[in-house]
């Protein structure tokens, strides 16, 4: 996959093996929409870095 932020490749877990959560369930739910993109934060997926940034951007109350 690519990243709609950075641009950069990364795998992920859910669209690889459908048996194997991916790396990010482990994280926080994103519930607000990147800064500038024109998608939801439900329907795309970020690497591993732009993905822990936009967590630290979200709202202390949506975490």
């Amino acid at each position: 996959m690519q990243c709609p932020i950075c641009n950069a490749q990364f795998s992920c877990g859910a669209a690889t093996h459908s048996t194997t959560p991916c790396w990010c369930q482990a994280l926080p739910v994103l519930n607000a929409p990147a800064p500038s993109a024109n998608v939801t934060a439900s329907t795309t997926c970020y690497c591993p870095t732009c993905l822990q940034h936009l967590l630290t951007l979200q709202p202390s109350d949506l975490k």
